[in-house]
């Protein structure tokens, strides 16, 4: 029989880089480097046999020098072939 919805919460600290994109920018890109978060909250309403399905909630926030927040956020729809 397969496993009940579950919840899980996740949080990671880590260096965060912020600035043009060097593809386009080319090498004159200098981006600012920052301290950054991730949390992820999901909820797993279906699980079967082989397969689930989930419902994530992540979010970006960086902080850099001189006060600048720069915050990302995300809905994912995930699905997972076991």
């Amino acid at each position: 029989m397969p496993p009940i919805a579950a919840f899980a919460a996740i949080g990671i600290v880590g260096f965060a880089l912020f600035g043009e994109n060097p593809f386009s920018a080319g090498p004159q890109s200098k981006p600012d480097g920052g301290l950054g978060f991730t949390t992820r909250l999901g909820f797993t309403p279906v699980v079967l046999e082989k397969h689930w399905l989930g419902l994530v909630l992540e979010t970006f926030p960086s902080f850099y020098q001189e006060g600048l927040l720069v915050y990302g956020l995300a809905l994912n729809f995930e699905w997972q072939l076991l």
